[in-house]
């Protein structure tokens, strides 16, 4: 599976990650585990946000090499 599909991928399961631990931490009433998930909502919403530029990153170096070799 090529770096692009594989990161597409990985953000796809980020997100979803994302919106299990938020619903989690609505649905429990004890304050330490609330914040907990908060918090683990918050790194998750961290690494999706590097995930993304990550691959906003390969997407703009591929278009570059796509457009280098149809030059040629």
């Amino acid at each position: 599976m090529p770096t692009i599909s594989k990161l597409q991928t990985i953000l796809i399961q980020a997100e979803q990650l994302h919106a299990e631990l938020h619903k989690a931490s609505l649905d429990t009433i004890d304050p330490a585990a609330k914040n907990m998930y908060t918090q683990m909502t918050q790194t998750v919403s961290d690494i999706s946000k590097g995930l993304s530029q990550r691959l906003e990153q390969l997407i703009q170096r591929q278009a570059t090499i796509a457009q280098y070799y149809q030059k040629k």
